[in-house]
This record gives C-alpha cells, structure tokens and sequence, in this order.
C-alpha cells in the first residue's frame, strides 16, 4: 500500500530527503543544514559539494557540475551503507 504524495513531482526527491531527516531528530530541515551534514559524512568526497548544488539535486534542477555531485553522493552512499552493515 503506497500513501498517495501530496507534493508535486518536482518536489518529491526533496520531500523524501526531508522526511528522512525529521525521522532521524536532528536538527530542523534545511539545504544549509543537509550541506553541513553531507560535507562531515562525506569528508574529503564531498570538499567540491556546495549548497548552490545540494539546493539543484534537491529542486532537480539542471547543473553544470553534475560530476562533483554524483561522486560525492556515490560515496556518501558508500559510507552510509557501511555504517548500516556495521550496525547489524
């Protein structure tokens, strides 16, 4: 059973995001927030991530630097996962 959105399509990656923030219970959502998140988790990874570029993956707008925002994810993802597994 899928709950119906009420966002619109455009907003639904940063819904998503959002929600899973608030369910952690840290601080209040924001693109700064997520930023300075992303920049600790991430470390040396993410040292080119801007917020310019988190707020465009967010809004899923267009960028030109489309290469610093998929590695850092990539291995923002990497990292996260290995903290799950260690946690099992």
């Amino acid at each position: 059973m899928y709950r119906k959105s009420r966002c619109k399509m455009n907003d639904e990656l940063r819904n998503l995001i959002q929600v899973f923030w608030e369910r952690a219970g840290t601080s209040p959502f924001s693109d700064e927030a997520l930023f300075d998140r992303l920049s600790i988790d991430g470390g040396f990874d993410a040292k080119d991530l801007t917020v310019p570029i988190v707020t465009a993956v967010l809004d899923q707008h267009l960028i030109t630097s489309w290469s610093t925002a998929t590695f850092a994810c990539s291995e923002l993802v990497a990292f996260y996962l290995a903290l799950l597994r260690l946690a099992q």
